[in-house]
């Protein structure tokens, strides 16, 4: 049986590659969206730890309600990569991608901030 420092560590190496993805595209688009000032600081933080535990569970939804014959995409798959092999899970990528997807929209939707013009 899986201790729980055990299982935090799992979570925390399936789905940190997908975080750190994440993060700097969220980020990009509240700078785009003028919600790195002072005034909106805390909605941003809300929205960067909002992304996490909106990914934890989606996945959790998913994995306890797929169907049976959802088993190769809701497993963990090894990629190669400087001789050593590196764990993936797609449907962490995809729930953090729907989370943070969720959690920006949150933000720059509430913020009621006008986008920045890119040059």
């Amino acid at each position: 049986m899986m201790r729980p420092a055990e299982f935090a560590q799992v979570v925390v190496a399936l789905f940190l590659p997908a975080l750190l993805l994440a993060w700097p595209i969220q980020f990009w688009f509240f700078r785009r969206g003028g919600l790195l000032r002072a005034v909106h600081a805390a909605r941003v933080v809300a929205a960067a730890l909002l992304m996490p535990l909106g990914a934890l569970v989606l996945t959790a939804m998913v994995v306890l309600n797929a169907p049976p014959h959802w088993g190769r995409w809701l497993a963990v798959h090894e990629l190669a990569i400087g001789g050593r092999a590196w764990p993936v899970f797609p449907l962490a990528l995809a729930s953090v991608a729907l989370a943070g997807a969720f959690s920006t929209w949150w933000a720059l939707r509430s913020a009621r901030v006008r986008p920045v013009p890119s040059r």
